[in-house]
């Protein structure tokens, strides 16, 4: 199985204290994906066609966009260039939580680099995308 396959969390990362807000990346084997930031009563999700360029590189393709604010659904449009990020996967001592899987990504798309494994078998939609 592909190693970015699965859902990631900055929350999940062990690096920070729980926080107000969370980021979080879902890569699906067959090359679907989401991007999820979100607070209470706030949602900002991109939906994505993920491949890879090169060693450690990847290309998101966003296709669909929605916000919710106070449960109201607003779709999006999406970005129109794709994302081209770089990124590195290892097994990581946290000060928080231990030894964690992360995702580190380089530039940001939001506003976290670091990421948590929290499953390897993504949801297929966004976790506030619940229609």
């Amino acid at each position: 199985m592909d190693e970015l396959v699965g859902e990631w969390s900055s929350e999940a990362s062990g690096l920070y204290h729980s926080a107000f807000e969370d980021e979080s990346f879902a890569f699906g084997a067959g090359g679907d994906g989401w991007y999820q930031f979100s607070r209470p009563d706030y949602a900002d999700i991109a939906y994505f066609r993920w491949r890879r360029t090169g060693h450690g590189r990847v290309e998101l393709s966003w296709h669909t966009a929605r916000e919710i604010f106070g449960g109201v659904v607003t779709d999006q449009p999406p970005e129109r260039d794709p994302a081209r990020l770089g990124y590195r996967i290892a097994v990581e001592n946290t000060p928080l939580a231990g030894r964690v899987r992360m995702l580190r990504m380089e530039p940001a798309v939001g506003f976290a680099r670091e990421f948590g494994l929290v499953s390897t078998q993504p949801a297929g939609t966004a976790k506030a995308d619940k229609r």
